[in-house]
């Protein structure tokens, strides 16, 4: 009796565990399913979750973004304009002095200390003078009241950070002017941007916005301001 209750026993374990297997089965297989039905993470990667979107769209969309367009205020107008209007002004003095000093001395001269020429005001938003040196006739300096010229002032850097005699504050450039390099811009000179007895021209740079809008002018013994660059008009 004992052996046969042994035995019943057994067999319906055995059963139980078959059982319980066959329900355990199912499970597995959906996890399978699951795992085969996943892409792979390759395909994920390329396909950026969303291919029917990414698809439809042309290629240039999807790689860059339109530049954006910087919107100038009517204050930045008008600081640009005053800018330009004091640009202008300074070219005028320039060409005044120059054509004083021809009179005077029958020569033209790259020494901005030597014809008497001083920024107007105490801000220069602009970097002027020129890029080569002229060195007058032997004769000329015999000339009474004819200065010593030098090649030390071409530029307006000898004013900058320098009290003048007529005012009390520095003169100095603004924090864009102090950057820019008048020889970077030799290509607008048609006169190599320097002087001769009879001739000159003196180059002008202004920085509007940044380094990458900047205005370009010129003045010619021939009392010709010209704006070679329209900074509003680059990039």
């Amino acid at each position: 009796m004992n052996k046969k209750k042994l035995t019943a026993f057994i067999v319906v374990l055995i059963v139980l565990l078959i059982i319980k297997l066959i329900q355990h089965q199912p499970h597995v297989e959906s996890v399978e399913t699951e795992i085969t039905q996943r892409p792979l993470l390759s395909q994920v990667s390329s396909d950026n979750s969303t291919p029917d979107k990414v698809t439809n769209l042309p290629t240039a969309e999807v790689k860059s973004k339109p530049a954006e367009v910087k919107v100038l205020s009517h204050e930045d107008l008008e600081t640009i304009k005053q800018m330009r209007s004091n640009a202008k002004a300074n070219l005028a003095s320039v060409y005044t002095a120059l054509v004083s000093a021809q009179g005077e001395w029958g020569h033209y001269s790259t020494d901005l200390n030597a014809i008497g020429y001083a920024p107007n005001g105490n801000l220069m938003p602009f970097k002027l003078g020129f890029l080569s040196p002229y060195h007058p006739p032997i004769e000329s300096s015999l000339n009474m009241g004819e200065p010593d010229q030098t090649t030390e002032f071409l530029t307006t850097d000898q004013f900058n950070n320098k009290i003048r005699s007529n005012s009390k504050e520095p003169t100095y450039y603004n924090d864009l002017a102090d950057k820019i390099k008048l020889s970077d811009y030799a290509q607008y000179c048609k006169k190599e941007c320097t002087a001769t007895d009879n001739e000159f021209e003196v180059l002008l740079v202004l920085p509007l916005l940044d380094l990458q809008h900047v205005d370009v002018w010129t003045v010619n013994d021939r009392k010709e301001i010209i704006q070679v660059v329209d900074g509003l008009a680059e990039n």
